[in-house]
């Protein structure tokens, strides 16, 4: 039947039983012919078709192309259709379960009652295939390069993620083992090839199916997941190996934040994959803290994405509700996360948004919105000592009252990070103690050194400078072993991750000097309170008699650790804070 002659597709109400859900048929044909679909439907219980489910991205929803669904006109997304007309096999048909076709996205009930289930569908499929978009020179070569040096064992991951690194970090031509990568011979062969490599990397791992908050769910609960580049693909693990060698390489070191976030980011789905695959408890708070910012058509699926994967929300009445403004679902999940674990560590997550959701109560974090600036939530932290929240919210929730202890309030405050020039200059001139800037965390294995710092110091400093401060340079070891550049670079990294958008802060307590890094919008007069039940210490701000407005989590130097609880500082008075 001719294209103008199909009316347009009209789905047809799943049934009435709850792990109902819908399978895309996937005609067979060549390249050219018109992408012929029927859906089928299927259940939890059933489980009659072996499928495979589809991981991509939507694109842009206003460039649309018509498929043929059950003899009816459906339109797709451009990045949809070519997934498709790539998956398409030229005699066999292809069962498939994708998210846009399979859920009838006008319907908010079904789409609740589907997304609840999500989970279960991938699952429960014999593979997941992951569509990056469609491919280029470079990334076909990236990925061939990947296949034909993995030797499919535990060994040959071990071997590759050398490689890589091996590769990146520049060893000679002799060592390297690239193979007929359709690269040109010659004196510069070698570099041309890392270069070459590495381009296709970035091609990859740029595409915006790593932003997407639904492919945490999609790849962490199948074991068989492949990556699709145009007509190329390289299984997850094989994949993972490469760019775990390139993320500990040196090229990746002295790499922009921007390029090393993409490996940084890829690596962080790896490592909770692999966490969840052992059975490892992921608990909402965490998963939230590890994947916020990222990118979906719904800000409420933000949250909703992750659910699944919780361990401790399977209880939990917070379930997906398409019928909820997404300033209801973000409170309602902080409030139930705070209740669930009696702590507040949750909303150190609550930065200035990026978003227009300047409504939510400012203990409240804007899941949809990037980091402003590292949360530290996310080290190990642990102020409140034993104790646990002491909390209540009003109706509304546009209040929350909590107790605590007010260490000290701010007196003055520095200009905001740089990592260059001459903000960094007085930063380094200004701080009493060098681990300061890191936190006083390590974050690895190997603890980082003075020598790190006063490598940093020298670079910056001494060329105008006669020697760097006494407090400083009374903490070096006598026989302090020299830091090598690859140890320095991480320092920096780890330095300019820390402080990005905060201030150095001095206070005060009853006379005694105290050293801080808060968020950039903290301003002389804020205070720093750590509540019950909260691991980092906070800023609030008085607004009114009786109300405070949180306005960022904070690192205080000697406090981190339940000073505030178990030292001298304990015998101060415990205050009601009215949070808004």
């Amino acid at each position: 039947m001719c294209e103008p002659c199909l009316g347009k597709f009209e789905y047809e109400p799943l049934d009435d039983d709850s792990g109902a859900f819908r399978l895309l048929v996937l005609a067979p044909g060549t390249w050219d012919t018109p992408l012929d679909c029927t859906l089928i439907e299927d259940s939890r219980e059933a489980n009659t078709f072996p499928y495979e489910a589809l991981s991509y991205t939507w694109g842009d929803s206003s460039a649309s192309h018509s498929i043929t669904l059950n003899n009816g006109l459906f339109l797709v997304t451009t990045n949809l259709y070519l997934a498709l007309r790539n998956l398409r096999q030229a005699d066999v048909e292809r069962i498939l379960w994708v998210d846009a076709i399979c859920i009838n996205q006008a319907c908010p009930l079904e789409k609740t009652q589907q997304v609840s289930q999500m989970r279960n569908i991938y699952e429960a499929a014999e593979k997941v295939l992951v569509w990056l978009g469609d491919g280029c020179v470079e990334t076909h070569r990236a990925i061939s390069w990947m296949s034909s040096h993995f030797e499919g064992d535990e060994q040959g991951l071990e071997h590759l993620t050398k490689a890589a690194r091996t590769i990146m970090d520049g060893c000679p031509e002799s060592a390297i083992d690239f193979g007929d990568d359709g690269l040109d011979s010659g004196e510069e062969r070698t570099q041309d090839r890392r270069l070459q490599l590495l381009k296709g990397f970035n091609n990859l791992l740029s595409r915006p199916w790593w932003s997407r908050v639904w492919v945490i769910q999609e790849v962490f609960v199948n074991s068989d997941i492949i990556i699709m580049c145009g007509r190329s693909e390289v299984s997850w693990t094989t994949f993972m190996a490469f760019v775990q060698g390139i993320y500990n390489s040196k090229l990746l070191l002295r790499a922009s934040l921007d390029e090393s976030t993409k490996y940084r980011r890829s690596i962080d789905r790896a490592f909770s994959r692999q966490q969840f695959a052992c059975h490892t408890a992921q608990k909402m708070g965490d998963l939230l803290l590890r994947h916020r910012g990222l990118n979906a058509s719904d800000p409420r699926d933000n949250t909703y994405a992750l659910l699944g994967l919780a361990s401790d929300m399977s209880t939990s009445k917070f379930l997906p509700d398409y019928s909820k403004s997404t300033n209801e679902v973000y409170k309602h999940l902080t409030r139930e996360i705070v209740k669930r674990h009696n702590n507040l560590t949750i909303i150190c997550a609550s930065q200035p948004s990026a978003t227009s959701r300047s409504s939510l109560p400012s203990w409240t974090p804007d899941w949809s919105s990037p980091w402003m600036y590292f949360c530290l939530a996310r080290a190990p932290y642990n102020a409140c000592s034993s104790s646990t929240a002491d909390v209540t919210f009003s109706k509304d929730l546009s209040r929350m009252r909590a107790t605590g202890r007010n260490l000290a309030t701010i007196e003055s405050v520095s200009a905001t990070y740089e990592s260059s020039g001459p903000t960094l200059i007085n930063w380094l001139k200004r701080v009493h103690s060098w681990r300061t800037l890191i936190g006083d965390w390590d974050a690895d294995s190997r603890p980082f050194a003075f020598d790190n710092f006063r490598q940093i110091y020298s670079r910056h400093i001494m060329g105008c400078e006669p020697a760097y401060p006494v407090n400083l340079s009374a903490k070096t070891p006598k026989r302090a072993k020299k830091s090598s550049k690859k140890d320095v670079m991480k320092f920096e990294t780890h330095m300019n991750s820390i402080c990005w958008n905060r201030k150095l802060a001095t206070l005060k307590w009853y006379g005694l000097p105290l050293e801080g890094l808060v968020p950039a919008n903290a301003v002389a007069g804020d205070n720093i309170i750590v509540l019950h039940g909260c691991r980092v210490p906070v800023v609030l701000r008085r607004s009114g008699a009786e109300d405070w407005n949180f306005v960022g989590d904070a690192y205080l130097a000697g406090y981190m650790h339940g000073q505030a609880f178990n030292g001298y500082l304990s015998t101060t008075s415990v205050e009601v804070f009215s949070i808004r």
